[in-house]
Order: structure tokens, then C-alpha cells, then sequence
């Protein structure tokens, strides 16, 4: 069959309009697609900046953590090198770091010691008595040295499990402890497990700093030689890394840690922030080396699901819309034009519709957007501008059609070269197209824009046309320069301010200095900025001024201190207070800001209020800082308190003073002032002092307040014991006169009674003194006689057997001499005592061994009962061994031969003094020596101890001296001890030493 020519010719027609409009569907998608890929691209490339900023700001939190837990730990190397450390200002140290709200995740802060094996005994020893019994080092071993962790802070059940481990024990801790000792610098570990920690698969690591006798070491070979031991921070790192920053849902990144030091893989992980989910495909993943203390760690970043699905791609999917939209109109348009007239006419109303409404859909665009949008042809020079930025400009919309050809007409003469060079660089370089700008506005102001667009180029890359945005900053300009007239305004303000004022960074180089700082150094302001102190000032004030700066640095706490100073001003030495506080750059560098208070005129008026208080005779003024220590202490005090002022400057006026009960109500009273700032009411006060004395004062505290804040106290007494004693006779005299004269009479008959018991004892002290004397004598002159009568005939045996005899007989009487001098010089006060901490019960063993050859000749046992206390005590050993000595004997000379006598120690109590009103307990030792003799008569067991008393069980009337046990009781009250007896069930007398085990 043969197809018409004109249907024929529609077929060729149809198939022509078909392939146009494919061609023109297919070229416009390839171009969507390449403008939608290169948007898309970019919002990536924004996101992965915007990714890459958050996980160099992580970094640099953990770097900010580590160095803000190293000057911790350089802070706690000062309180070694200031005063040692112990366990009270250890204490006190980290009370006031308060470690769970400055440092969140720190497990544990240590002090650990560099113990030699020599050592170890006595330093576990010192340790226990400390008030941990159960302290022990592990694990078991010997070693050369130990590295105990001595102390721990904060206090719980894990680190007190942790106390006594030596660290040096682990391979990983103590390649750390030697980069640290060896380097004098701050050392972290790689991945450890925390001896503490009850979670073992949980890893952490250490940061150790070194610790040298005397302060720091001065040269790397000294090093090993003063290493003392190390300030160690103890980190779980999950606790770390949760501290330093958080992770919620919004967060844009997931974090993994690993030690860098290990062979990667699953044992080197130390820090997973979402261990189950699956990481793989992450459309962000960075990877980062972190470096501090000779410790590394490799830190991975991906993002998370959330932050992916919160990209913006608004613009890519607007172009991939719009171009789409565009495309399918020109492909209808391409067919209607290769089609029929009539359906060209029958599509034009839909095209045109469909193109009305892509330009109000551009339209709403365009409205919706704060920025003004604009299009120059450069071709034909025309500008074309959105309604919002003819608004912008104070233009109604198409107010400025045709009015200007380009927005150069409307900029500041002062801007149009910055506008060109920019236009003129992206043109022909391709920089990127950003300027601000002044433009005037409709009603005549200037005002600021930001405009910023891109070329449109041919395929030679000439450019045709640029479209851009134009923005109004004005507020933000405005903003910038009104701070930057605060600016000015605070630096004026500053150079008024009378008082010098300098700001210097962590190197002591100036930065700042206000106009009376440049006065009081004699130079001008510019010339001093770029300059350091040692520049400026002489070496010795130099050196002090750069000291205070690095301990401000070390500790973080505002630092004073008041110093004469020359002022180049006035040309006069000043005295004058210089404060010092840290404070931070806008580039986040430390600062060091100071301020120099003139207190000349302050001084002079204090010296002369302080010599007049100085020299009030009948007010005792005492001046307390924060920390109840004397600041003030006018010749008053002296008096009052029998204590000199170059005793009592600096210390603790409730210790200094009191005693008992007494310093805890004081410092309950002056504590009442520094919290309410009020002076509390004169009260009439019973004092005990500490050193014996008591007195009765008329007294008040009084705060002195500056800005609010109470800054001393003063106490003010005047005492008035005379009075009270004159009204209590006087009392005593009208209310009891009876009761008195009745006591008076008791007492004297209890004296008459004394002293015919003392007459009694003087006398049987002459007559077995006269024997005990006699007879040493008596066998001195006889054998002498012997000896010189047959000197010439007796054999040399028998002469050695007289002076044998002659040298016993004066040992004897030098004993007795010996016993009476040591008693004078006890009862006299002049027995010097040298005590130090010595082992009780070492020193009653060495006693014992003397008595080792009339123990196996009597015969008898001598049994030591196990000592399962710490037998240490300060005491003066020679004079101890003396009481142990004379207890030894007698148990020896009264028990029968076969018996046994039994010693053994244990832990007791003690008054703190021999007075009735004495009530404080301490803790002692009591030694117990027990016999199996003929006991001690119930009313005599006190009066065994008095001077020349013997027991009636015991006393021949020919023998002993009765000072022993009289010498023994000196001796052990002088160490604040005491002695007692006792008779045992089953016969035989117990005699106890107690003696104090504090220091």
C-alpha cells in the first residue's frame, strides 16, 4: 500500500520535531546536570570545612585539658619544693583544687615517693602510724627502690585501693616515669590499665612530673641523683574524653582514640564514642596525630549520620528544580517551534503560562531572601537589580530601572578604586568576586555593602555577564566601629587611672602600659611596649619581679607582694603593692596583668597607729589573718600572755595559746567573725594557756572590713585575773570561812603527817644510805690495807684478787652516787633529754641481753610476748634503758629461782598532762614487765615510786637505797609518760611504762 505524500511528509516532520526537541531535553539535562554537580560539590566542601573546623577545635580542647592538668601537677611541684609534702598539706592542696569540678574524669591525683630498699621498713613504718594501719607496698619483691603511690586524692574505695603500688612495676608506666625523670619535663603514658580502676577493660593512661631534692636539677647528669619522685594524674580515658566534651545526637563528629605507640588494631583503641555502630561509609572521615608529653595519640573523626542528613543543599536542589523545569520548557518550546503554526499557537498560552509561572517561582526566590540580587551584562552594560536591593538602597521596586547602568554610580568616591581593583582580579584572574563597599543611599546617608558574585563565560572563558548578591552591613559596621571607639575609650580610660598599670605576656615582654607606669619608670609609653623586664630594671629586681610572674603562671592564683621601688616620677623610694592576675588576649594567649598601689602614706600612718598600739601598757591587741596566724602582737600580749612577739609572729594563736577544749572554742569564735563580719561582745573569758599559766581576761574580737570583705582580726583583752582572784577570796572568805578554816586545819594536819612520813623516810634513808655507803667503803680501805701490808710477799694472783675486790667496792659506791645525781639533777628540771623516734622494743631487748648470764644462773625465763603494734616512741633511749634496767632488776631480785618473767607491749591511751583537769587523750605504748615475786602490799603501790621508800615485804633495814623506782618515775614523767603498779591474780607485781607514740 502507498502512503500519501502528505502523510508521508508529517511522518518526516513528526520524526524532525522529535529529534530537535530530544537534542534540546538532552543538552539542557547535561547541563542541569553539570551545574547541579559542581553546587553539590561545593555544599560538600562547606560541610567538609565545617567538619574539619570541629575536629581541630577537639583537639584543641584536649590539648587545653592536658597543659590545664600540667600546671596543676607544676603546682603541686611547688608545694614539694616549698614545704615537702605530708599528708596535711597534701590534703589541704587538693581541697582547694576541687578536683571533681575543675578537672571532670580525673580519676585520681598522686604523690609518689622514691623509696630505697634500705628505707622501705621505716618509711611503711612512718607511713602506718600516720593512721593507715593496713598500708603496705605491693606487689611482694625486692627491688633496688620502690615507687609507692603515697598518697591519693580524691578520697574513695578505689584509689585507697590503689595506695602502697609501685608503679615503677609496669613496663609502660615506667618508660614514662624514666622520660619524665630524665627530661625534667611532664611525661604521659601510652595505653595502661588503672590499678584503682574496677573496670579492667577499660583503659586510661598516667601523666607523670618529676620531683628533685632542692627544688628542680639544675643539669641533666644531676638528675637521677636528686630524682626524689613524681606528682602522677591518672585518667580513665573514657571519663577524659567525656569530660573534655560531650557527645549528644547533634554532634557532628564520632571520635576514636588509639595509642599510636602500639601496633594498630583493637588493642591500641583507648576511646570509642559509639562502639556499636558501624562506621564504614561515613561520607567525612579524618584522621589526626596528637602529641604531648612524649606520649601520641592517633585521634579518628567520622562524621555521623546526623550531621550528613543536615547538609544544606538547598541551592544545588533549587538548580536541579529550576534547570530541570527550564529544560522541559525549552524542550516543549522546541517542539511547538518545529511543529505546525497552529500548534505552535495552540502551545504558546501553555509555555507562556508555564513561563509566568518559573518567573514568579524565581520572583519568590528572590523576595525570600534578605540579600539584594543583581545581574550585569557586560556586553551591553546593563544592570539589573531585585526589588530587595532597590529596597536596600531606599528605591521603590523598579525604582532605578534605567537610572543607572551600574552600581559604580552610586559608590563612595573613597571605595570606587577598591571596587575596581576586586571587579577588575576576578575578571581577569578569576579571584573570587568579595568587596565592601559604601553606596548612598535613597535619602542621602551612606551606607556599608558587602556584594559578592560570579562570571558567566563563553567557552574562550570571556566574560559575559556577572550575577551576585549584594548585602546590607551597615549594623555591622557600625558595630565594629563602636567597638572600636570602646576600644580607644578603655585605653584613655586606662591612662588616667592613677595607678600604674602594665600588661605583660608569659615571656615578662610588655604589651601595654598605662601613662603613670610610664611616669613612675621615667620613659615614654611606646618606648617601653616591645621591651622585657630584665630590660628595664636591674637584675636583682628583675629576677624577684619574673619569679612572682612564673609562680603566677605555675599556681593560676593572683599573686601581691609589697616592695620599696624607686619612682622615677617623684624621685623617691616608695613603698608600693603590686597585684598580679592572669588574664586572656582575644587570641585566647595568657596575660599578665599588673597594678602598683602606692602605700607610702599607708605605711607611714600604720607605723605610727602600731607604735602607738604597740605601746598601750594595759591592752593586749593581737592581729589574725584568714588563717588564725599572728600578724600583730603588741608588747601588751607579751605580757599577758608571757610570750615574746619574735615567738608568736606568724603562727597559729590557738595552738600558740591554749590548751584543751579551750583552742577549739577560740577558733569557733573568731571563725563566727570572718563569716558575719560582726565584733562579738565583751566577755570576761577563763583562758588555760598551753603553757601552764591561766588567766582571766576582759576581751573582744573586732573585724577590720575592706570593700566589704573582712580582712583581719583584731583581739583586744585586758586582764583581769587580780580582780576575779580578789573577788573570789572575797567570796570565799564571806561564804565559807568555815568550810575554809576546817580545810585549812585538814591540810595542815595532812602536812604535819607528810613531813613526819618524810622525816621518817630521811631517816631510814641516812641509815641504809650510812650502810650502803659503809660498806663499799669499808671493802675499799680493807682490801687496800691488805694489798699494801703484803705487797712485797703475796703473789701477783692474790694482789689482782685485792684490786679486783677494791674496783667492785667503788663501781658500788659510784652506782649509789650516780642514783642520788641523777635524782637532784631530775627533781632540779636540768636533766636534758635527746629524744628522737626510737623502736621500744629494740631498746628493752638490748637491756635484756645484759641480763643474759644472771637470768641463766639464777635460773630464770625471761618470755617477750608477741608485739603486734608499731613499738615507736620519741624518747632519749640511754634514759629509757636506765628505767628498763632498774625494772629487769628488781623483777629479777624478787622472783624465785624457776619462774618466769613476762614483757609485752600494746596500744593504750594516755592523758595528755598529769593534771586532774587535763581530760585530751593521746595515743601511747604500754610496756608490761610481770613477775612471779612475792607481789607488793595493796597500800603501797604508789609509794614504791616516792623517794628513799622501799616495800615493808622487801625493806631489811640494811639494804637498797629506794631511789630506783623514784629515778624510773622522773625519767618517765619527763617523756610525758607515766609509771603504775600492780599485783597480778596469781601472784607476783606488774609494773607498766606508758609513754606517748605521737611526736
Amino acid at each position: 500500500m502507498r502512503v500519501p505524500q502528505s502523510s508521508h511528509w508529517r511522518f518526516r516532520q513528526d520524526a524532525t520535531t522529535l529529534w530537535i526537541s530530544a537534542l534540546i531535553f538532552l543538552a539542557g539535562a547535561f547541563f542541569t546536570e553539570r551545574s547541579w554537580q559542581s553546587i553539590y560539590a561545593d555544599e560538600i566542601k562547606e560541610a567538609r570545612v565545617d567538619f574539619e573546623d570541629a575536629t581541630e577545635d577537639a583537639v584543641h580542647h584536649l590539648e587545653y585539658r592536658l597543659r590545664a592538668q600540667d600546671q596543676v601537677l607544676h603546682a603541686a611541684e611547688g608545694l614539694y619544693a616549698s614545704a615537702g609534702i605530708t599528708r596535711r598539706n597534701w590534703r589541704e592542696f587538693v581541697d582547694r583544687l576541687d578536683l571533681d569540678r575543675q578537672f571532670p574524669g580525673l580519676r585520681a591525683m598522686e604523690y609518689s615517693p622514691l623509696v630505697a630498699a634500705s628505707d622501705l621498713a621505716r618509711a611503711i613504718s612512718s607511713r602506718r602510724t600516720e593512721g593507715d594501719p593496713l598500708f603496705q607496698v605491693f606487689p611482694a619483691g625486692n627491688r633496688p627502690a620502690y615507687q609507692p603511690i603515697w598518697y591519693a586524692a580524691p578520697q574513695n574505695t578505689l584509689n585507697l585501693r590503689a595506695l602502697g603500688y609501685d608503679l615503677a612495676t609496669n613496663s609502660e608506666r615506667r618508660a614514662a616515669m624514666d622520660r619524665a625523670r630524665d627530661s625534667d619535663t611532664t611525661a604521659m603514658s601510652g595505653k595502661v590499665p588503672l590499678i584503682r580502676d574496677d573496670k579492667s577493660d577499660e583503659p586510661g593512661f598516667l601523666m607523670f612530673r618529676p620531683l628533685y631534692r632542692g627544688g628542680k636539677a639544675p643539669l641533666p647528669e644531676q638528675r637521677s641523683r636528686l630524682f626524689a619522685g613524681y606528682i602522677v594524674a591518672a585518667y580513665r580515658m573514657r571519663d577524659f574524653i567525656m569530660g573534655t566534651f560531650q557527645f549528644p545526637p547533634d554532634r557532628k563528629f564520632e571520635l576514636k582514640v588509639f595509642d599510636a605507640a602500639m601496633s594498630p588494631g583493637r588493642e591500641s583503641l583507648m576511646f570509642d564514642s559509639n562502639p556499636k555502630q558501624e562506621r564504614s561509609g561515613r561520607q567525612f572521615h579524618l584522621e589526626k596525630v596528637f602529641a604531648f608529653g612524649g606520649g601520641t595519640w592517633h585521634v579518628v573523626f567520622d562524621s555521623t549520620p546526623k550531621f550528613e542528613s543536615e547538609i544544606d543543599h538547598a541551592r544545588s536542589t533549587l538548580t536541579l528544580g529550576s534547570g530541570l523545569v527550564i529544560t522541559l520548557l525549552l524542550t516543549l518550546l522546541g517542539w511547538t517551534l518545529a511543529g505546525s503554526r497552529a500548534r505552535a499557537m495552540r502551545r504558546i498560552e501553555i509555555v507562556t503560562a508555564d513561563l509566568r509561572a518559573s518567573q514568579e517561582r524565581f520572583q519568590l526566590a528572590i523576595a525570600a531572601t534578605e540579600d539584594g540580587i543583581w545581574d550585569r551584562d557586560l556586553v551591553t552594560r546593563t544592570t539589573y537589580l531585585s526589588p530587595r536591593g532597590e529596597e536596600m538602597l531606599g528605591y521603590p521596586s523598579g525604582g532605578l530601572a534605567g537610572k543607572i547602568d551600574s552600581i559604580h554610580n552610586l559608590l563612595h568616591p573613597d571605595d570606587v578604586a577598591r571596587w575596581e581593583a576586586a571587579l577588575q582580579a576576578h575578571l581577569e584572574h578569576r579571584l573570587p568576586y568579595d568587596v565592601e563597599y559604601r553606596a548612598r543611599h535613597r535619602g542621602g546617608e551612606w551606607r556599608w555593602f558587602r556584594s559578592r558574585g560570579q562570571a558567566v563565560r563563553d567557552a574562550a572563558g570571556r566574560p559575559l555577564r556577572m550575577v551576585g548578591s549584594l548585602s546590607d552591613i551597615t549594623a555591622m559596621k557600625t558595630s565594629a566601629l563602636h567597638l572600636e571607639r570602646q576600644r580607644e575609650y578603655l585605653i584613655r580610660l586606662i591612662d588616667v587611672i592613677p595607678d600604674p598599670i602594665m600588661v605583660k605576656d608569659r615571656d615578662s615582654g610588655y604589651v601595654m602600659v598605662n601613662r603613670a607606669c610610664a611616669r613612675r619608670i621615667g620613659m615614654q609609653a611606646t618606648d617601653i611596649v616591645g621591651k622585657t623586664t630584665r630590660d628595664l630594671f636591674p637584675e636583682n629586681t628583675a629576677a624577684d619581679m619574673i619569679a612572682l610572674d612564673r609562680r603566677l603562671l605555675e599556681t593560676g592564683e593572683d599573686q601581691a607582694r609589697e616592695v620599696s621601688a624607686y619612682d622615677a616620677g617623684s624621685g623617691t623610694q616608695r613603698h608600693v603593692v603590686i597585684k598580679k592576675s592572669l588574664t586572656l588576649s582575644p587570641d585566647g594567649e595568657l596575660l599578665i596583668v599588673s597594678i602598683i598601689s602606692d602605700v607610702t602614706e599607708l605605711r607611714r600612718a600604720l607605723a605610727r597607729f602600731e607604735a602607738v598600739i604597740d605601746d598601750t601598757p594595759l591592752v593586749a591587741v593581737v592581729g589574725l589573718d584568714r588563717a588564725g596566724r599572728v600578724v600583730h602582737w603588741n608588747r601588751a600580749c607579751e605580757a599577758l600572755y608571757d610570750l615574746p612577739k619574735s615567738q608568736a609572729m606568724g603562727k597559729e594563736v590557738g595552738e600558740l595559746l591554749f590548751s584543751g577544749e579551750a583552742t577549739a572554742n577560740f577558733r569557733r569564735l573568731i571563725e563566727s567573725v570572718w563569716t558575719s563580719g560582726q565584733p562579738t561582745p565583751a566577755t570576761e573569758f577563763y583562758i588555760p594557756l598551753k603553757n601552764g599559766k591561766r588567766v582571766w581576761v576582759y576581751s573582744a574580737l573586732y573585724p577590720v572590713v575592706e570593700n566589704g570583705i573582712v580582712t583581719e582580726v583584731f583581739g583586744m583583752g585586758v586582764d583581769i585575773s587580780a580582780r576575779r582572784r580578789v573577788e573570789r577570796e572575797l567570796k570565799l572568805h564571806r561564804d565559807h570561812l568555815e568550810e575554809r578554816v576546817a580545810a585549812q586545819t585538814a591540810h595542815l594536819v595532812r602536812a604535819k603527817d607528810e613531813a613526819e612520813r618524810a622525816n621518817r623516810a630521811k631517816s631510814e634513808f641516812l641509815a641504809n644510805m650510812s650502810h650502803e655507803l659503809r660498806t663499799p667503803l669499808h671493802g675499799v680501805l680493807s682490801f687496800a690495807k691488805i694489798g699494801a701490808a703484803k705487797a712485797a710477799t703475796a703473789t701477783p694472783e692474790k694482789l689482782s684478787g685485792y684490786f679486783e675486790r677494791i674496783c667492785q667496792s667503788g663501781e658500788r659506791l659510784l652506782t649509789l652516787l650516780n642514783d642520788l645525781l641523777d635524782l637532784s639533777k631530775l627533781e632540779a628540771g636540768k636533766m636534758i633529754l635527746e629524744s628522737r623516734r626510737e623502736n621500744i622494743l629494740d631498746l628493752f631487748l638490748d637491756v635484756a641481753a645484759e641480763f643474759e648470764t644472771v637470768l641463766e644462773t639464777k635460773p630464770l625465763a625471761l618470755v617477750v610476748e608477741p608485739v603486734t603494734v608499731a613499738p615507736v616512741a620519741e624518747l632519749d633511749a640511754v634514759r629509757i634503758k636506765q628505767v628498763f634496767r632498774n625494772l629487769i632488776s628488781n623483777a629479777i631480785k624478787f622472783t624465785p629461782p624457776g619462774r618466769t618473767i613476762r614483757m609485752s607491749i600494746r596500744q593504750v591511751e594516755l592523758r595528755a598532762g598529769h593534771r586532774a583537769t587535763d581530760t585530751t587523750m593521746v595515743p601511747a605504748l604500754c610496756l608490761s614487765l610481770a613477775d612471779e615475786g612475792i607481789g607488793i602490799p595493796e597500800g603501797e603501790l604508789e609509794s614504791i615510786f616516792d623517794k628513799f621508800v622501799q616495800s615493808s615485804l622487801t625493806r631489811t633495814g640494811a639494804g637498797g637505797t629506794g631511789l630506783g623506782l623514784a629515778i624510773c618515775k622522773e625519767i618517765v614523767e619527763a617523756h610525758r609518760g607515766a609509771i603504775r603498779a600492780a599485783n597480778n591474780p596469781d601472784g607476783g607485781a606488774t609494773l607498766e611504762v606508758l609513754l606517748p607514740c605521737g611526736h
